[in-house]
């Protein structure tokens, strides 16, 4: 670990909510920093957009009245000799965020970001570059800020024997579906909401489609099982499809819907892989994660020595991720961070990943017929195509469709089976009855 300075000199890459909140923060808590680290913590340069300096120096004077050094050009900043930390908060997974990236690190900056998806996508360059580097690449704001979880993993022993983790890891979604369960509206009426008070973006993809949480369930499961493999390679479904007619029905089972990000251990013998994946999942109303409303966050990690942990926070805000990438900052100036990833890199292995739909699972189905006095036969069919591939059904039940008089839902909770024996059940159900829309499945967790 390089040997930090008296004073630690700051360039600040990206002055958007998160980046307007950093500067505010180590200006109005700087006595408080210096009192933790021994040192003077400074901003002293800001990397803004190529051609838009004059007006960001207008926006940052509202901010703050201390004269910056501007960039705009990063590489610039990158292979500047007075600087001891650049903080990333730019985002995106481009080759210029890339290069910016990895520049410093070669320039003998450490780094801080709070950029989920180019570690997620193409972590394994950023960290090989810190690893050669001897430089810090540090994250802790990139996955779930507001729960430290990235500091217990690489300030501690746990987990020993990891088996699974679980997450509640994007907050638009737990608030678009909690809200959903608790008005009883429907998803584009909560979506609207959720951008109109500042929880979801303007554009909500990376949100809904489940590949924010994916980004952060990849970066956990690769530092707590110590494992390398492509975030290409794994299934990622988000709450689109979530109709809260779904939410109405499982809860009369006992059930809720939540966006989990999932990752566990799969042991057959000697061989073993890792299933990860991103999707709705009904929980058991029971459980903690259950429990979890609003924008808030969740993580449930199972390990064989010391048992289940459960970790809950605020989703992350402007000021929530701020606080995390100081703490950061704090950890690089008291010289107490580990290997990033938890584990040295010449200590991961690469392994395996099973895909979801070949992995035995509990599921959740929802069929929608027209025909009422068709029901009775419809059962039977649906019992004998689940016999013939040896398959138990927990329960078959009707339920009324709140959306349509004319309308009727069956229900199925299956017994463990793979999503690819369960497609070849209902594809052959549908060969047999007519359905008034696409069958709806959804994993049971638990």
């Amino acid at each position: 670990m390089t040997q930090m300075k008296d004073t630690i000199r700051i360039g600040l890459a990206g002055v958007g909510t998160v980046g307007s909140a950093v500067l505010r923060l180590v200006e109005d808590y700087v006595d408080i920093l210096q009192s933790i680290t021994g040192k003077q913590i400074e901003i002293t340069a800001l990397a803004v957009e190529a051609g838009k300096i004059e007006r960001q120096k207008q926006k940052i004077s509202e901010i703050s009245q201390k004269n910056y050094r501007y960039y705009d050009v990063l590489t610039e900043m990158a292979q500047a000799s007075d600087l001891d930390v650049i903080i990333e908060l730019i985002g995106g997974t481009s080759d210029v965020i890339m290069h910016f990236l990895c520049h410093a690190l070669r320039h003998n900056k450490h780094v801080v970001t709070a950029n989920k998806a180019i570690l997620a996508e193409r972590g394994q360059e950023i960290f090989q570059c810190a690893h050669d580097t001897k430089m810090q690449i540090r994250f802790e704001a990139a996955v779930i800020a507001c729960i430290p979880i990235i500091h217990t993993l690489t300030n501690s022993a746990f987990p020993l024997h990891p088996q699974k983790i679980v997450g509640i890891c994007n907050g638009t979604c737990n608030y678009i579906l909690s809200t959903m369960q608790q008005t009883k509206r429907d998803f584009a009426d909560i979506l609207v909401e959720a951008q109109e008070i500042g929880y979801a973006e303007a554009d909500p993809t990376l949100d809904v489609e489940g590949i924010d949480s994916a980004h952060k369930i990849v970066i956990l499961a690769r530092m707590i099982f110590g494992v390398s493999f492509s975030f290409q390679d794994i299934n990622i479904s988000g709450i689109r499809n979530v109709s809260l007619q779904d939410i109405e029905i499982v809860k009369h089972y006992g059930y809720h819907i939540k966006l989990l990000g999932v990752a566990r251990i799969i042991q057959d013998g000697e061989n073993k892989q890792l299933l990860v994946y991103v999707g709705p999942t009904l929980i058991s109303e029971h459980t903690n994660l259950a429990q979890i409303e609003s924008a808030t966050n969740a993580l449930v990690v199972t390990d064989a020595v010391a048992g289940e942990v459960f970790m809950s926070a605020a989703g992350a805000g402007g000021n929530e991720t701020a606080s995390a990438v100081l703490g950061d900052v704090v950890a690089i100036a008291n010289n107490t961070c580990s290997h990033p990833l938890r584990y040295s890199m010449d200590a991961l292995n690469e392994i395996s990943l099973v895909h979801v739909d070949t992995v035995a699972l509990c599921y959740y189905v929802r069929l929608v017929i027209e025909n009422e006095a068709e029901i009775e036969n419809i059962q039977n069919h649906i019992s004998q195509e689940f016999s013939l591939f040896d398959i138990h059904i927990k329960s078959l039940t009707k339920h009324r469709d709140t959306i349509s008089a004319q309308k009727t839902n069956i229900v199925i909770f299956t017994h463990a089976v793979s999503y690819e024996k369960l497609l070849n059940i209902l594809n052959n159900i549908e060969k047999k009855v007519s359905f008034s829309i696409p069958f709806i499945t959804m994993i049971v967790d638990g």
